[in-house]
């Protein structure tokens, strides 16, 4: 009896090691999924410098804080990467320039 309990639990493991490795196989790691993070952060960058210009009343260029993970896209969010960085920065920069 002893040997098919621990038999139940190599296999077990065996299937949440297995399921593991299946999950990475969905992480985007290829050259196309970096540009398109780039694209997002050079977006991102853009439109967080003319949110918080346009909301702080400024011309001089904001220090751009760091990248977020691009969020998922909706249906109303542009397709293009760039284009949803911008939109996505621009609403962080607005934010951020209406603080005192």
């Amino acid at each position: 009896m002893p040997d098919t309990i621990y038999g139940g639990r190599m296999m077990r493991h065996l299937v949440i090691i297995l399921a593991a490795i299946s999950a990475t196989a969905f992480i985007p790691t290829s050259v196309d999924a970096q540009y398109d993070s780039s694209r997002f952060c050079e977006g991102y960058s853009s439109g967080y410098s003319s949110g918080y210009k346009s909301a702080a009343g400024l011309t001089s260029e904001p220090v751009t804080p760091i990248c977020p993970t691009q969020p998922m896209k909706s249906p109303s969010d542009p397709t293009d990467d760039f284009e949803h960085g911008l939109a996505v920065g621009r609403i962080h920069g607005m934010m951020e320039g209406m603080k005192p």
